[in-house]
């Protein structure tokens, strides 16, 4: 399948978890000539659509459980509403009942997805929704055929390790502003901050092995796959990016890493990703909790 055009050219993705949103965003970005909006929150989203032109949004694919507003809630105050109304809702979650898809469809949702996503079936199933133009586009980065998506390459990666009978640790790793809760990426220091993410992740790929890989999620977030390197070896990693931190001379951003292995346990790539998701939203739940203490 090409890439199409999309008449209306953004795709908006509400979730709180930076993983599902890299990728969705990768599904998308493989199939549309569009642009992915990632949003972690209702009020997030809100603040989004009292400051745009709600002409060119496609879709909302809206995660149900969120930290702030049920995606429920926001779905039913969106198709109240006469100005928000015209545009598709799609809501996704890890598990949902017969009731709630029920609910969902009374309040205007388009389509209820379940996670994890199956590719197909999800450009299948939002292509009813969206106006897309016949044409495809002529340029799509030759099918966008260099740019796997990370749960892909997880899954081929655990795959290796099964068959070469060594394990694997995969890490997350993200920056916070050690001074304030603002995102990295708002106020003056936005393009130094970018710089610094930069320069990071030049210092990262030098302090780790040639059979290492680094997956970045943004320009301050990065996904690292450890073929041979077992629980044992994870502290000796860690160190490695404290010192590549260092090295980049990021002073005033928080490094925060968590991590998981797989040793051949017959685990799925989305249970293991979501086990690492969750470690880190703890470590950034405490580093938040110190950061405010502070304050």
């Amino acid at each position: 399948m090409g890439c199409l055009a999309v008449s209306k050219g953004r795709f908006l993705v509400v979730d709180d978890s930076m993983l599902m949103r890299t990728h969705i965003r990768g599904i998308v970005n493989r199939h549309f000539d569009a642009e992915v909006i990632e949003l972690q929150n209702g009020s997030e989203l809100f603040s989004y659509l009292e400051n745009s032109d709600i002409n060119g949004i496609a879709l909302i694919l809206l995660d149900i459980n969120l930290p702030d507003i049920n995606g429920m809630e926001i779905a039913k105050k969106l198709q109240f509403s006469d100005k928000y109304r015209p545009v598709p809702i799609i809501i996704i979650s890890g598990s949902i009942s017969q009731d709630t898809v029920l609910l969902s469809l009374k309040v205007g949702v388009k389509d209820v997805i379940v996670k994890p996503i199956n590719e197909d079936d999800f450009i299948n199933r939002i292509m009813k929704f969206i106006d897309v133009s016949k044409a495809p586009k002529k340029i799509c980065r030759e099918e966008k055929k260099a740019i796997h998506d990370f749960f892909d390459v997880i899954r081929i990666e655990m795959k290796k390790a099964d068959r070469g009978k060594y394990p694997l640790t995969i890490l997350l790793m993200g920056f916070v502003r050690g001074n304030t809760l603002d995102s990295p990426f708002t106020g003056l220091d936005c393009r130094e901050n970018l710089e610094l993410g930069s320069r990071f992740c030049a210092c990262l790929k030098d302090s780790l092995r040639e059979t290492d890989s680094i997956i970045g999620l943004s320009s301050l977030d990065y996904l690292a796959i450890l073929p041979f390197t077992g629980e044992d070896g994870i502290n000796t990693v860690k160190n490695k990016l404290r010192q590549a931190s260092s090295d980049a001379e990021i002073k005033h951003l928080s490094l925060i890493v968590s991590s998981v292995t797989y040793s051949q346990q017959d685990e799925s790539a989305d249970v293991l990703i979501n086990s690492l998701e969750r470690k880190y939203k703890s470590l950034l739940v405490v580093k938040t909790l110190n950061l405010l203490s502070e304050q």
